[in-house]
Protein backbone atom coordinates (compact mmCIF):
# COMPACT_ATOMS: atom_id res chain seq x y z
CA UNK A 1 0.00 0.00 0.00
CA UNK A 2 1.22 3.59 -0.60
CA UNK A 3 1.39 6.13 2.10
CA UNK A 4 0.86 8.77 -0.27
CA UNK A 5 1.77 11.50 2.76
CA UNK A 6 5.44 10.17 2.62
CA UNK A 7 5.48 10.36 -1.12
CA UNK A 8 4.38 13.94 -0.84
CA UNK A 9 6.93 15.03 1.61
CA UNK A 10 9.84 12.83 -0.67
CA UNK A 11 8.47 14.62 -3.78
CA UNK A 12 8.87 18.51 -1.85
CA UNK A 13 12.35 17.52 -0.41
CA UNK A 14 13.21 16.61 -4.02
CA UNK A 15 12.08 19.54 -5.25
CA UNK A 16 13.84 22.07 -3.23
CA UNK A 17 17.31 20.54 -4.03
CA UNK A 18 16.12 20.85 -7.68
CA UNK A 19 15.32 24.55 -7.33
CA UNK A 20 15.95 27.05 -4.39
CA UNK A 21 13.64 29.23 -2.59
CA UNK A 22 11.49 30.96 -5.55
CA UNK A 23 13.05 33.84 -7.47
CA UNK A 24 12.23 37.61 -6.84
CA UNK A 25 10.41 39.17 -9.82
CA UNK A 26 12.75 41.64 -12.12
CA UNK A 27 12.08 44.93 -10.85
CA UNK A 28 11.71 46.14 -14.71
CA UNK A 29 8.52 44.12 -14.97
CA UNK A 30 6.88 45.79 -11.88
CA UNK A 31 4.11 48.66 -12.42
CA UNK A 32 3.60 49.54 -9.10
CA UNK A 33 0.74 51.85 -9.99
CA UNK A 34 -0.65 49.48 -12.32
CA UNK A 35 -0.47 46.38 -10.04
CA UNK A 36 -2.53 48.31 -7.27
CA UNK A 37 -4.78 49.46 -10.22
CA UNK A 38 -5.33 45.87 -11.05
CA UNK A 39 -5.89 44.59 -7.24
CA UNK A 40 -8.50 47.34 -7.07
CA UNK A 41 -10.20 46.15 -10.36
CA UNK A 42 -9.95 42.37 -9.21
CA UNK A 43 -11.08 43.27 -5.88
CA UNK A 44 -14.31 44.76 -7.26
CA UNK A 45 -15.07 42.08 -10.26
CA UNK A 46 -14.85 39.59 -8.16
CA UNK A 47 -17.29 41.07 -4.99
CA UNK A 48 -19.61 41.38 -8.39
CA UNK A 49 -19.53 37.61 -9.32
CA UNK A 50 -18.39 35.34 -6.46
CA UNK A 51 -20.64 32.71 -5.44
CA UNK A 52 -19.97 30.39 -2.67
CA UNK A 53 -21.90 27.62 -4.18
CA UNK A 54 -19.89 27.60 -7.65
CA UNK A 55 -16.15 28.23 -6.59
CA UNK A 56 -15.66 26.33 -10.57
CA UNK A 57 -17.27 28.77 -12.50
CA UNK A 58 -18.37 31.83 -11.03
CA UNK A 59 -14.57 33.49 -10.85
CA UNK A 60 -14.15 31.64 -14.84
CA UNK A 61 -16.07 34.27 -16.68
CA UNK A 62 -16.97 33.81 -20.23
CA UNK A 63 -17.13 37.55 -20.92
CA UNK A 64 -13.35 38.32 -19.90
CA UNK A 65 -12.18 35.34 -22.42
CA UNK A 66 -11.21 31.73 -22.05
CA UNK A 67 -8.01 30.86 -22.18
CA UNK A 68 -6.76 30.27 -25.13
CA UNK A 69 -3.00 29.32 -24.39
CA UNK A 70 -1.48 27.02 -21.83
CA UNK A 71 -0.70 28.49 -18.43
CA UNK A 72 -0.19 24.52 -16.83
CA UNK A 73 3.15 24.38 -18.13
CA UNK A 74 6.58 27.05 -18.82
CA UNK A 75 9.60 26.30 -19.85
CA UNK A 76 13.13 25.96 -17.90
CA UNK A 77 15.60 28.76 -18.76
CA UNK A 78 18.00 27.16 -17.16
CA UNK A 79 18.99 24.09 -19.99
CA UNK A 80 20.21 24.07 -23.46
CA UNK A 81 18.57 24.69 -26.48
CA UNK A 82 18.95 25.53 -30.03
CA UNK A 83 18.28 29.05 -30.90
CA UNK A 84 15.34 28.94 -32.86
CA UNK A 85 13.64 26.81 -29.82
CA UNK A 86 14.81 29.54 -27.12
CA UNK A 87 13.13 32.53 -30.49
CA UNK A 88 9.37 30.46 -29.91
CA UNK A 89 9.67 30.05 -26.22
CA UNK A 90 10.20 33.26 -25.79
CA UNK A 91 7.22 34.09 -28.30
CA UNK A 92 5.39 32.11 -26.15
CA UNK A 93 5.70 33.42 -23.17
CA UNK A 94 5.59 36.97 -23.92
CA UNK A 95 1.84 35.94 -25.56
CA UNK A 96 1.28 34.20 -22.21
CA UNK A 97 2.09 37.76 -20.54
CA UNK A 98 0.45 39.64 -23.27
CA UNK A 99 -2.73 37.24 -22.33
CA UNK A 100 -3.14 38.87 -19.07
CA UNK A 101 -2.67 41.93 -19.80
CA UNK A 102 -5.72 41.96 -22.45
CA UNK A 103 -7.76 40.12 -19.71
CA UNK A 104 -6.92 42.59 -17.28
CA UNK A 105 -8.03 45.47 -19.44
CA UNK A 106 -11.25 43.47 -20.50
CA UNK A 107 -11.80 43.36 -16.69
CA UNK A 108 -11.42 47.14 -16.36
CA UNK A 109 -13.26 48.46 -19.14
CA UNK A 110 -16.73 46.09 -18.30
CA UNK A 111 -16.38 47.37 -14.74
CA UNK A 112 -16.25 51.00 -16.44
CA UNK A 113 -19.25 50.29 -18.67
CA UNK A 114 -21.20 48.63 -15.93
CA UNK A 115 -20.64 51.67 -13.86
CA UNK A 116 -19.28 49.59 -11.03
CA UNK A 117 -15.29 50.75 -11.23
CA UNK A 118 -13.34 51.27 -7.83
CA UNK A 119 -13.88 54.74 -6.96
CA UNK A 120 -10.75 54.28 -4.57
CA UNK A 121 -7.56 52.39 -4.98
CA UNK A 122 -6.83 49.45 -3.25
CA UNK A 123 -4.74 50.41 0.17
CA UNK A 124 -1.06 49.70 -0.25
CA UNK A 125 -0.51 47.64 2.70
CA UNK A 126 2.80 45.58 2.94
CA UNK A 127 1.40 42.90 4.90
CA UNK A 128 -1.24 41.21 2.19
CA UNK A 129 -0.63 38.27 0.85
CA UNK A 130 -0.99 37.08 -3.18
CA UNK A 131 -1.55 33.98 -4.49
CA UNK A 132 1.33 33.01 -7.04
CA UNK A 133 1.55 30.09 -9.08
CA UNK A 134 4.76 28.62 -10.78
CA UNK A 135 3.77 26.30 -14.25
CA UNK A 136 7.01 25.29 -14.44
CA UNK A 137 6.63 22.94 -11.09
CA UNK A 138 3.01 22.03 -11.87
CA UNK A 139 2.39 18.05 -11.60
CA UNK A 140 -1.31 18.53 -11.96
CA UNK A 141 -2.35 16.09 -9.35
CA UNK A 142 -5.46 17.62 -8.82
CA UNK A 143 -5.61 17.57 -5.10
CA UNK A 144 -5.82 21.35 -4.90
CA UNK A 145 -8.50 21.11 -7.00
CA UNK A 146 -10.84 19.13 -4.86
CA UNK A 147 -10.11 20.75 -1.29
CA UNK A 148 -11.00 24.10 -3.06
CA UNK A 149 -13.93 23.23 -4.43
CA UNK A 150 -12.99 23.54 -7.55
CA UNK A 151 -11.35 27.01 -7.03
CA UNK A 152 -8.23 25.50 -8.74
CA UNK A 153 -8.43 23.59 -11.83
CA UNK A 154 -6.78 19.91 -12.06
CA UNK A 155 -3.39 22.07 -13.42
CA UNK A 156 -3.40 24.15 -9.91
CA UNK A 157 -4.30 27.40 -11.87
CA UNK A 158 -6.69 29.68 -10.05
CA UNK A 159 -9.50 31.54 -11.70
CA UNK A 160 -8.47 33.72 -14.17
CA UNK A 161 -11.19 36.57 -13.10
CA UNK A 162 -8.38 36.91 -10.26
CA UNK A 163 -5.06 37.08 -12.53
CA UNK A 164 -3.22 40.00 -11.55
CA UNK A 165 0.13 39.54 -13.96
CA UNK A 166 2.08 36.90 -15.63
CA UNK A 167 6.10 36.84 -15.42
CA UNK A 168 7.79 35.08 -18.34
CA UNK A 169 9.83 32.42 -18.06
CA UNK A 170 12.93 34.18 -19.13
CA UNK A 171 12.57 37.11 -16.35
CA UNK A 172 13.59 34.77 -14.01
CA UNK A 173 10.90 32.11 -13.37
CA UNK A 174 7.49 32.07 -14.86
CA UNK A 175 4.85 33.21 -11.90
CA UNK A 176 1.32 33.73 -12.48
CA UNK A 177 0.38 36.32 -9.58
CA UNK A 178 -4.04 36.47 -8.47
CA UNK A 179 -5.59 37.53 -5.76
CA UNK A 180 -7.84 36.29 -3.48
CA UNK A 181 -10.90 37.12 -1.97
CA UNK A 182 -10.40 37.77 1.95
CA UNK A 183 -13.45 34.89 2.26
CA UNK A 184 -11.44 32.70 0.79
CA UNK A 185 -8.09 32.85 2.02
CA UNK A 186 -8.96 29.74 4.50
CA UNK A 187 -10.72 27.18 2.13
CA UNK A 188 -7.21 28.46 -0.38
CA UNK A 189 -4.73 27.68 1.94
CA UNK A 190 -6.31 24.12 3.06
CA UNK A 191 -5.88 23.62 -0.65
CA UNK A 192 -2.45 24.68 -0.86
CA UNK A 193 -0.93 22.70 1.81
CA UNK A 194 -2.06 19.55 -0.39
CA UNK A 195 0.36 20.53 -3.45
CA UNK A 196 3.06 18.43 -3.17
CA UNK A 197 5.21 19.80 -5.71
CA UNK A 198 4.51 23.36 -3.54
CA UNK A 199 3.48 25.17 -7.25
CA UNK A 200 1.29 27.15 -5.33
CA UNK A 201 2.63 30.17 -2.27
CA UNK A 202 1.56 33.32 -0.90
CA UNK A 203 3.56 36.10 -0.89
CA UNK A 204 3.85 39.75 -0.38
CA UNK A 205 4.78 42.36 -2.78
CA UNK A 206 7.79 43.28 -1.14
CA UNK A 207 8.38 39.46 -1.27
CA UNK A 208 7.86 39.35 -5.00
CA UNK A 209 9.36 42.37 -6.27
CA UNK A 210 12.40 42.98 -3.72
CA UNK A 211 13.45 40.10 -2.14
CA UNK A 212 13.20 36.64 -2.22
CA UNK A 213 9.78 34.84 -0.88
CA UNK A 214 10.01 32.27 1.36
CA UNK A 215 7.63 28.90 1.43
CA UNK A 216 6.51 27.60 4.69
Amino acid sequence: MVDFKAFALEIKAVLRQLRSEPRAIKAELFNEKLFWQRVSETREWCAMHLSADDLQGSLRSAELGTPSLNFSWAPSWDVRRPASEWNQLRTDEDSRRSWVDTLSDRRSKRLADAGSYPRTACEHTTAQQFLVYLPGTNLADGAAATVSRGYFDDDNIPPWDTWLMYCPAYSGEAKLISWVPPELMDLIDSAMRCNAEECLYWATVEQLFSREATME
